[in-house]
């Protein structure tokens, strides 16, 4: 894996700030020499996938705003996901499109000049399909957040001023290129211009390719209120469920969810993106914006403390009313929330020998009302210093952007949402894994069967990053109750306006005057 993004540091790609689209890319006449080996479409593949990986990293106001959390800490680590929660300007205008452009870029580029590889059409191909995907995803998560768009023709456009166009042109963009990506071999049949096989699921894949077009049309289908694409978005889900886009399946249980599906690798992943952990300057940064919830006893470079408050808390009456009692993922994903005692190593000092000396404490945990976090548990860490001080990197794992889980349960609610039968037939699969059993199987709230679904989506992939797009794909109503106190004040003409959308980023507007500012940001602007 180390190898993955070996080729980057050729720059082959050179980005600046000074392009129309904030990115301005080497003309691809510049590759004329350059195209001449399997090795060139490799780095050229790398860089494209490099740069997916930074964009990624690029939505994590919506994902924070998006949380489900009991108390946000207003540190200097807290305040982002505080000012997320509450629109504050001062941080959404500061939200840039430049890697997704950047990867789309490198996108067009290998698609226009594909023809100059020689290699046989079948391995050139490769590449091109690695271009289909990147782009679907890119349009896809770029309409998600920004909504309307620049759509850049090919690679030369890239230094052409264009206007935006609509979400639903971007979606049927995405859409577009998306279809064209399902030609891509399963995972498990990846290969590179030498015959290697792929270990990274970051790369596109059949099975990749299937749950963006799952993703597409469940979102178009909220966005356009069109019937017929929940019918296509759950076609595609049946195709991963069924494994006939790829070899596919759930982890044994939440304990093996903990330890082994979220390092990444795993039969339940889909796709991922790529995170490096051999040096300080490679490790990139979180992979969930949930991470942030982890400290005692998963960090063992904090402070042990059960009355300072972590960046983000959860109460445990919160976690009761969330999972049944017998819910495995209330054990796994949350530290000995039913143990009446923590006992705990700590450092205290002797006065007889003027040293720092380990002790065990008792804390009664019957009498703390915040719920320890468990469900990440792969910390990292550098030391500096002559004194060897432990310095916390982030979580040694992957992102696992889609795994199968999730697509369960997003076909679950397609079904409902299509008005198809057995809507409730993946929620009770993914509660029998975890444990559950009786009248909380089919527990659908009181026939509430879209509701049941999202507090299914909640408890699974709570700590996963999809909980503000869940909201925003189920409605205005999800979204003034589900949401914090500042969404819920939100007009209906503010959300039309595109109160739900990152506005543009200024160094995007600078040298382009088609490009107009989202109307409800505009209003905000300082």
């Amino acid at each position: 894996m180390k190898q993955y993004f070996i080729y980057i540091v050729v720059g082959l790609l050179a980005m600046s700030c000074s392009g129309y689209l904030d990115v301005r890319p080497e003309n691809s006449t510049t590759f004329n020499n350059y195209f001449r080996s399997g090795q060139d479409a490799e780095a050229l593949l790398n860089s494209m996938m490099n740069n997916v990986r930074v964009a990624e990293n690029s939505d994590m106001l919506h994902i924070a705003a998006g949380l489900k959390v009991d108390n946000v800490v207003s540190d200097y680590r807290g305040t982002p996901i505080y000012r997320a929660r509450q629109l504050a300007p001062v941080s959404y205008f500061r939200s840039n499109w430049r890697n997704y452009y950047a990867a789309i870029n490198d996108a067009d580029v290998m698609l226009d000049n594909a023809y100059r590889f020689p290699m046989s059409e079948e391995i050139v191909n490769i590449y091109r399909l690695q271009a289909y995907f990147v782009k679907g995803l890119c349009y896809f998560w770029l309409a998600r957040a920004w909504g309307e768009v620049p759509i850049v023709p090919d690679s030369e456009s890239i230094e052409i001023k264009l206007a935006k166009s609509s979400v639903t042109e971007v979606l049927e963009e995405a859409t577009k290129w998306a279809l064209k990506a399902m030609d891509l071999p399963k995972y498990e049949d990846l290969k590179d211009y030498a015959g290697n096989k792929r270990t990274t699921k970051q790369y596109g894949s059949k099975g990749a390719a299937a749950a963006l077009l799952a993703n597409i049309y469940a979102w178009r289908a909220g966005l356009e209120n069109r019937k017929e694409y929940w019918e296509e978005a759950e076609k595609y889900c049946t195709m991963i469920i069924e494994n006939k886009v790829g070899a596919y399946g759930l982890g044994a249980d939440p304990e093996d969810v903990c330890n082994r599906v979220f390092k990444g690798g795993s039969e339940e992943s889909i796709l991922e993106i790529y995170r490096t952990f051999t040096a300080v300057g490679e490790f990139t940064e979180l992979a969930y914006v949930g991470e942030q919830f982890a400290g005692w006893p998963v960090r063992t470079d904090m402070e042990v403390s059960f009355s300072y408050p972590d960046v983000l808390e959860f109460n445990k009456t919160t976690i009761n009313e969330l999972y049944p009692g017998d819910d495995l993922r209330r054990q796994s994903y949350f530290y000995g929330i039913d143990s009446t005692e923590f006992h705990v190593k700590v450092k205290v000092f002797n006065p007889e020998t003027w040293e720092m000396e380990d002790v065990i404490k008792v804390f009664d945990n019957t009498k703390i009302e915040k719920a320890y976090i468990n469900v990440f548990r792969f910390p990292s860490y550098t030391y500096t210093g002559n004194d060897k001080e432990k310095v916390f990197l982030g979580m040694e794992m992957y992102k696992i952007v889609w795994r199968l889980a999730d697509i369960m349960l997003l076909r679950a609610e397609c079904r409902c949402r299509a008005g198809l039968p057995d809507a409730m037939e993946d929620v009770i699969a993914i509660r029998e894994r975890a444990g559950l059993t009786g009248a909380d199987l089919t527990d659908d709230f009181g026939g509430d069967v879209q509701l049941a679904i999202f507090r299914e989506r909640e408890r699974e992939l709570l700590f996963e990053d999809t909980r503000y797009y869940d909201v925003i794909r189920n409605g205005v109503e999800y979204v003034r109750r589900e949401l914090s106190e500042t969404f819920s004040r939100l007009s209906d003409k503010d959300i039309q306006n595109g109160a739900l959308y990152y506005p543009v980023g200024s160094s995007a507007m600078n040298n382009n005057d088609l490009i107009l500012q989202n109307v409800y940001w505009n209003t905000k602007v300082q």
